[in-house]
């Protein structure tokens, strides 16, 4: 698959997150790559799993900078949303937002297993 590819299947603004990395979509690929092998989103998963609020508000955060680094827009709000909730103390809504995290990273996962 090609990068402008996976663009429009994931919602990036392509022109942006590639001037982050320097204008370079080479490096730019290079990093997208790699996102699924970060650990921050098996962390958050165990914190959900553990009911670990402030662990969950540190992943959720630190998966929302990565995301918003690499132009992942829908992964970086569900993790806002999840900040949020844990800052507000919201915790019954949590749980819901997790899945939609997780649907959005699953599919994020499945197309750059597919990136040239």
């Amino acid at each position: 698959m090609e990068l402008k590819d996976l663009a429009v299947i994931l919602d990036m603004d392509l022109i942006s997150s590639v001037e982050r990395f320097g204008n370079n979509e080479m490096i730019f690929k290079k990093f997208l790559k790699k996102f699924s092998e970060d650990k921050t989103y098996g962390i958050l998963c165990e914190a959900i799993e553990n009911k670990d609020y402030e662990n969950i508000e540190k992943s959720a955060h630190t998966l929302k900078g990565i995301s918003a680094n690499l132009g992942l827009t829908n992964l970086q709000e569900c993790s806002n949303e999840i900040v949020w909730a844990v800052r507000n103390k919201e915790f019954d809504n949590i749980y819901s937002l997790f899945d939609n995290l997780k649907n959005n990273y699953d599919i994020i996962i499945k197309n750059l297993s597919e990136l040239d």
